[in-house]
């Protein structure tokens, strides 16, 4: 990956009603990254893991699709890039492509060793698909100060909220539950794509 994420679409199971919607949905935006060259999808189902091979499996391989998991998925999942929860950090750097989640400020001081992809930090807002309470844009403006890795803003954000992370800090934006729950998703993720872009 040559530049990093504008827009990570966070495909976590809780944001569907149901896992045939929650694969459905999957399959919508994959069949349509190719139109968005800066924008990602992020294989993630916390809860239900096994599910996150149920959804790779039924999708062809596609450089914009990220798996959420371990160092130990990446032979077995046929993607270039992992997204790694903060508790699954490596004590040292993979030979692969990964993000990694971080929700402290100085949290780049132990891991931009490892020189992740970039950062999804949050939760800036209170999120929309589970329980949790935003951090707010300070934590993009302090975080900021302790690494020039790029940081992809998460949690709670929709279209109101894309001007603050960026103004903060952030160089992306990554959207769970307003993407996955949208009547019109696609539509919605053009508009995502055209507030980051000017």
């Amino acid at each position: 990956m040559e530049k990093p994420p504008k827009i990570i679409i966070v495909a976590e199971r809780d944001a569907c009603t149901s896992t045939a919607a929650w694969l459905e949905r999957i399959q919508l935006f994959a069949s349509h990254l190719h139109l968005f060259p800066r924008v990602f999808l992020q294989i993630r189902a916390k809860a239900s893991p096994s599910l996150r091979w149920k959804a790779l499996s039924n999708m062809a391989h596609h450089p914009q699709i990220i798996l959420n998991g371990a160092t130990t998925d990446y032979q077995d999942a046929a993607v270039d890039i992992m997204h790694l929860p903060q508790s699954k950090a490596p004590l040292q750097k993979p030979t692969f492509p990964f993000g990694l989640s971080i929700h402290h400020p100085t949290d780049p001081q132990r891991y931009d060793f490892l020189q992740p992809l970039y950062y999804q930090l949050g939760p800036i807002f209170s999120p929309i698909s589970k329980q949790g309470q935003g951090k707010g844009c300070d934590l993009i403006t302090q975080t900021r100060l302790y690494t020039k890795t790029p940081i992809i803003a998460v949690g709670g954000i929709t279209m109101a909220e894309i001007p603050l992370v960026l103004h903060a800090g952030a160089d992306g934006i990554a959207s769970s539950g307003y993407l996955m729950r949208h009547p019109n998703p696609i539509a919605a993720l053009k508009k995502m794509t055209h507030a980051i872009d000017t």
